[in-house]
């Protein structure tokens, strides 16, 4: 199963329960991406098209990103907590 198809069925799945908070749960849902975790200061999240997006705690506070780097990070965070997205841990063409 390709990238796309797996993130866009895992945030189809996504349940209040299965996030660290409601606010984390309301944040996917608004940026239509799947949460990751917290990364030093925000909480990160990754879209089905492989952007990397960082929800700073205040309002308005998104930073948003394409680069590999950024989302090989982001791939190793998403496969620690969803083990579909384990496959793409080493794959450089996930999007």
């Amino acid at each position: 199963m390709e990238f796309r198809a797996i993130v866009q069925r895992l945030l189809a799945d996504l349940e209040p329960e299965d996030c660290e908070s409601q606010q984390e749960y309301q944040w996917a849902l608004e940026l239509h991406a799947l949460p990751l975790g917290i990364d030093l200061w925000s909480r990160v999240f990754l879209t089905p098209d492989g952007e990397v997006v960082w929800a700073g705690w205040e309002p308005l506070e998104i930073k948003r990103s394409r680069d590999q780097a950024d989302l090989k990070g982001a791939l190793r965070m998403a496969a620690e907590r969803y083990p579909a997205m384990t496959a793409f841990v080493h794959d450089d063409h996930t999007a």
